[in-house]
């Protein structure tokens, strides 16, 4: 069981680093203050 934890850890973890590397914007956290990373860097310049 524990081997197919890492497995989807790093399954994970390539996923994560792929989408990041197709973004324009990568922000903090997916909460109310990543949010508010992306007004205040990305729309109020």
């Amino acid at each position: 069981m524990a081997g197919t934890l890492l497995n989807s850890e790093k399954h994970v973890s390539e996923n994560t680093r792929a989408a990041k590397e197709l973004s324009d914007v990568v922000v903090a956290d997916n909460d109310h203050d990543g949010c508010a990373q992306v007004i205040e860097e990305y729309l109020l310049k």
